[in-house]
């Protein structure tokens, strides 16, 4: 029965047309996400909340993509827009290719620099000026590279400068894939051309004839104290020591085995199974433990037996494609270990220094004491002592001292001055920047060998 005039319906029938929408009339809005109710796929993993985090702290004045929104995070587990995807490939690609072009006009200024210091006579490495360099850039840094992110990619520009600067390569104590060698790569940089020494004396003689410009060599360990051999080496050269590196000493043991039970025996440094000891102890007791040459050597030879394990770096087992079956067994987790650079001497611009001397004095009564009174006098800090014998006699030695400051410095020439006076022999074997550049150790963590290998 068809409704009388003048009534209106309470539900308009599914066949009725819908009604037009008045002029000016705003579409119904989504109901708030807060009453909407989740579904399992809906709901955000951590990944998304830290992707929201980043894109809020952004820099205001930065270019940035499309930014994530609470409707937009809803689709973040379905397969992305490859439309979109390609828009930001197509982005990335033009700007490396600017970047490539900016980085060889970048080189050509650093060859001509390059040229102009060897005209010069000027040191090729400027740490205190890249150091500069670099805070400027974590100033001005917007983000969302971290600082240190920062500090990694101009490290690696500044290595390939100095590499196209001067293509001379540095030595250290080998071979490849020890400490030592870790040690070039965080001062010079993974660009620098590398020559491995069989032993200490090897690398002083590469500095001495002039097949390496530069060196490092190990100078004190933060459990075991000081190299005696890079003392003796460098009184005896007269080399200069220029720099100085501090690295952390994270030892890993290295094997093919699946896990501990499969070892029979670990190869490493002596110092480096001293150093871990008390892990051994614990986890391999009974297991034959031989000492070889060099951790390299160690990671070498296990790295042709199923069944032996080596303490050495991680970079040591990437080198040779062995696992790491557990990381970071040193007794001491802040063992680190100093090395000097000897060689080409970086111009001094700062303050923030060390001087390292060497000092004979007559064997009588007070005569230590005098040789040191002109440092309290002068307010001048020793941060190094070490003796050793002088070979010309019995029961007679030679001191070492490490002192706070450059020999331009008015209180450390001062005392220098005076200490002169007062030895029986005296010598300044070198002054260099103190190290800043020393990360914290890896901690321990958990590893599956057999997946280390399939990588």
């Amino acid at each position: 029965m068809p409704a009388s005039a003048g009534t209106t319906r309470s539900r308009r029938s599914s066949g009725s047309p819908p009604r037009p929408a008045l002029a000016g009339a705003r579409p119904p809005a989504p109901a708030p996400i807060w009453r909407r109710s989740l579904r399992p796929h809906d709901r955000w993993p951590p990944p998304v909340a830290s992707l929201g985090r980043q894109a809020e702290y952004a820099h205001p004045g930065a270019a940035k993509p499309d930014t994530l929104s609470f409707r937009s995070m809803d689709n973040l587990t379905h397969a992305p827009d490859e439309r979109e995807v390609d828009r930001h490939r197509r982005s990335i690609k033009a700007i490396d290719h600017e970047l490539l072009r900016l980085l060889n006009r970048r080189s050509e200024h650093a060859q001509q620099i390059g040229l102009l210091k060897l005209r010069a006579g000027l040191a090729i490495l400027q740490p205190l000026r890249e150091q500069r360099i670099l805070d400027q850039l974590k100033q001005l840094n917007p983000g969302p590279l971290r600082p240190a992110q920062v500090e990694q990619i101009w490290g690696e520009i500044f290595s390939a400068s100095r590499s196209l600067q001067q293509a001379a390569p540095i030595a250290f104590l080998g071979p490849s894939g020890t400490y030592s060698e870790d040690a070039v790569i965080r001062f010079f940089g993974d660009a620098a051309l590398r020559i491995g020494c069989a032993t200490l004396d090897d690398v002083f003689d590469a500095v001495a004839s002039g097949a390496a410009p530069s060196a490092v060599v190990p100078f004190e360990n933060s459990a075991h104290g000081c190299v005696a051999d890079t003392l003796d080496l460098l009184a005896r050269t007269g080399l200069p020591a220029s720099g100085e590196v501090v690295l952390p000493i994270v030892h890993c043991l290295l094997s093919h085995a699946r896990d501990l039970s499969a070892v029979d025996c670990v190869l490493g440094h002596a110092q480096a199974l001293a150093q871990c000891r008390n892990w051994l102890d614990r986890h391999l007791p009974g297991v034959e433990r031989r000492a070889v040459s060099s951790n390299a050597a160690a990671v070498k030879a296990a790295s042709e037996s199923a069944t032996h394990a080596a303490l050495a770096g991680e970079r040591a087992g990437q080198l040779y494609g062995i696992a790491v079956l557990h990381r970071a067994i040193q007794d001491q987790p802040s063992n680190r270990t100093r090395f000097l650079i000897i060689g080409d001497a970086p111009r001094v611009e700062a303050s923030n220094g060390k001087t390292l001397i060497r000092a004979e004095i007559e064997h009588h009564a007070g005569s230590l004491a005098r040789l040191l009174a002109p440092l309290q006098a002068h307010g001048v800090s020793v941060e190094f002592l070490e003796t050793r014998p002088l070979g010309n006699g019995v029961w007679t030695y030679c001191f070492y001292l490490e002192l706070a400051g450059f020999p331009h410095e008015a209180p450390v020439a001062a005392a220098l001055a005076e200490m002169t006076r007062r030895a029986s022999a005296f010598a300044v074997l070198g002054s260099y920047a103190r190290s800043t550049a020393c990360v914290a150790p890896a901690a321990p963590l958990p590893t599956d060998p057999a997946k280390e290998r399939a990588q």
